[in-house]
């Protein structure tokens, strides 16, 4: 018989679990909050100060560098210095002032060293903010991972879109700076909301906290390349990177070659937040009832799909429904993949592991805008996003083919 203090003690442990599970999801909505609000500014407001198309465009360079270099860095800290946790109170502390000096910025030396420091910074805090959640998740065995991935990419969506309007409206009406602002006090939220996650993980068994040993970004990549699930994680999300990443100089092209209106290149993107937003807790409900395997097979066909309707599409109604499948393939890439992460990747390897995707996407997405840029020397957007379906088709095949083969050898 269970000693009734021992259940009580029990109950507890779970609660106090639930709530850093809870608080670590606050994180990640208030993450993309603040990225989503400098979104549809930034590019302008680093315009006005360098007035140059060119130097400003080099911002964003600038930031991909950095963030390269964030990711290696911070991971290396956190492995040998202090943990996830402490990691992240440091962090948001620094982040809490670097958008108002990148406010006040006043030439290129500023602008692109408050950016460096800034996407640095911002860097470290992905990979960590994942493993969190991937690791409380993972521990609460009662919850349904798929579904509960699909609710918290359906609340990051319509955060997301409400951001980006917000940002708009306050930078038209109030100026840059109030956008800037704000995303400081975002940072000071989650600065706060750290602070309370410490203080419920110390609340718990230390006999738990001494199982949760560190790896090293080189351990991580070892064990992504031995282990078939990461393996079919990587060949998968380079198809919905380059696609992701692409998609973004494509599609403004495409629409804007059938009707030459930015506001309809605006609403194709917004609708593809709403089909998202819509469908992403039917997509974890599918993840938990028939596996994310089926779940990314089918994701990725409607993804293919779609992005061949895209090349082939003539007219505005066509090109709507062709940004609905193609927002609907990408919404099952989010709570598949992320359960598979969560099943695939141990405790001790999260932050390497999640390190190295990030730095591998990264990567990826020099490479692809780069290539999109060659190819449209000499092919048009249509062509380009047809040949990218076709891409998206053979690495699927490939890659289910090649761990199928692996896990019978």
């Amino acid at each position: 018989m269970i000693p009734r203090n021992y259940a009580k003690m029990s109950n507890m442990a779970k609660l106090k679990q639930n709530k850093i599970l809870l608080l670590t999801v606050l994180l990640s909505v208030l993450a993309v909050f603040a990225g989503s609000l400098t979104a549809p500014i930034e590019m302008n407001f680093v315009n006005s100060v360098l007035q140059d198309d060119s130097l400003a465009s080099l911002v964003f360079t600038v930031g991909t560098i950095a963030s390269l270099i964030g990711v290696l860095l911070i991971n290396k800290i956190v492995v040998t210095k202090s943990g996830n946790k402490k990691a992240l109170s440091v962090l948001f502390l620094f982040l809490v002032f670097l958008p108002i000096l990148y406010a006040n910025s006043f030439n290129m030396l500023t602008i692109y060293g408050v950016k460096f420091a800034w996407a640095l910074a911002a860097a470290g805090v992905g990979p960590i903010v994942n493993s969190i959640l991937q690791t409380e998740l993972n521990r609460n065995k009662n919850t349904k991972v798929g579904l509960a991935y699909g609710w918290i990419y359906a609340v990051e969506s319509g955060t997301g879109m409400a951001a980006a309007l917000l940002g708009g409206v306050l930078a038209d009406l109030l100026g840059f700076g109030v956008v800037f602002f704000l995303v400081s006090l975002v940072f000071l939220a989650q600065f706060v909301v750290v602070q309370l996650i410490l203080r419920e993980d110390q609340k718990i068994d230390i006999s738990r906290k001494k199982t949760e040993q560190k790896g090293g970004l080189r351990e991580g990549i070892k064990y992504v390349f031995s282990n078939r699930e990461l393996l079919l994680r990587i060949m998968l999300d380079t198809a919905f990177k380059i696609a992701w990443n692409t998609k973004v100089i494509l599609y403004p092209l495409i629409i804007l070659s059938v009707v030459d209106l930015n506001t309809v290149v605006g609403a194709v993107m917004a609708m593809q937040g709403l089909a998202a937003m819509l469908v992403l807790p039917l997509v974890g409900k599918l993840v938990d009832s028939k596996g994310y395997r089926n779940v990314l097979l089918v994701g990725y066909m409607i993804l293919a799909v779609g992005l061949l309707i895209f090349g082939l599409s003539g007219s505005i109604a066509i090109l709507f429904v062709a940004a609905v499948l193609v927002a609907i393939g990408e919404a099952c890439n989010g709570p598949a993949m992320a359960t598979l992460e969560v099943r695939a990747i141990p405790d001790r390897l999260r932050n390497s592991v999640n390190s190295f995707h990030q730095v591998y996407g990264t990567l990826l997405s020099i490479a692809a805008t780069a290539a999109i840029a060659l190819l449209l020397v000499h092919f048009d957007a249509q062509a380009i996003i047809i040949g990218m379906s076709g891409v998206v088709v053979l690495i699927l095949f490939v890659g289910f083919a090649f761990v199928d083969r692996k896990k019978l050898a």
